[in-house]
């Protein structure tokens, strides 16, 4: 009651690896089921012009912001067809079609479904695996994939192991630590 909540959010920043590497598995999963979502809407803003846009755009009708899951998307002519199945709802909505489609849920949240050659290719060949969620890859605490000697991680493909590792200053510093590591390796 005595701070504003983004500031409350903002603060768990240099503690959230801590945090998360406290969890036990099912604890993370249970995260990723349910508090995901709530974290990223709070954790991962809109610019405050941007908000005001889309809010813009909601009141002309333009624009219709839904709740749901997507089970089906086709190409369909000179669109892009989409079914959704709305929160809360048994059965999904008939196809809607759309101009344009984006994904703006961020890095893929299962690793194994990965169509991105580089990584494919570690996976197949096992120099790479995902780390216990799935969610990026396994990596020890220096940021090395799957135990290797010359393989690292950096980002995104580091969040089952370090959660919030997706901003700048978290990657900067990551990178910084990767970068000494391999100095330290050529030094040899």
């Amino acid at each position: 009651a005595e701070i504003d909540w983004r500031s409350a959010i903002d603060s768990l920043r240099p503690h959230s690896h801590r945090l998360w590497q406290s969890f036990s598995p099912d604890q993370k999963q249970l995260f990723l089921r349910y508090g995901r979502p709530w974290w990223d809407i709070h954790r991962h803003r809109i610019a405050p012009d941007v908000a005001a846009r889309i809010e813009h755009l909601v009141r002309d009708g333009r624009l219709e912001v839904v709740a749901g899951r997507l089970i089906d998307v086709r190409q369909a002519d000179d669109a892009v067809e989409a079914t959704i199945r709305r929160r809360g709802r048994d059965q999904p909505d008939p196809p809607h079609r759309f101009g344009y489609v984006f994904n703006c849920t961020g890095p893929l949240h299962d690793l194994a479904r990965t169509r991105d050659p580089l990584l494919r290719q570690m996976l197949d060949d096992g120099l790479a695996a995902p780390d216990e969620l799935g969610i990026g890859l396994a990596v020890d605490e220096r940021a090395r994939a799957n135990g290797s000697e010359r393989l690292w991680a950096l980002g995104a493909l580091t969040k089952g192991r370090y959660w919030e590792m997706i901003a700048v200053p978290d990657i900067r510093e990551q990178a910084a630590a990767v970068a000494h590591d391999i100095a330290t390796e050529v030094g040899r």
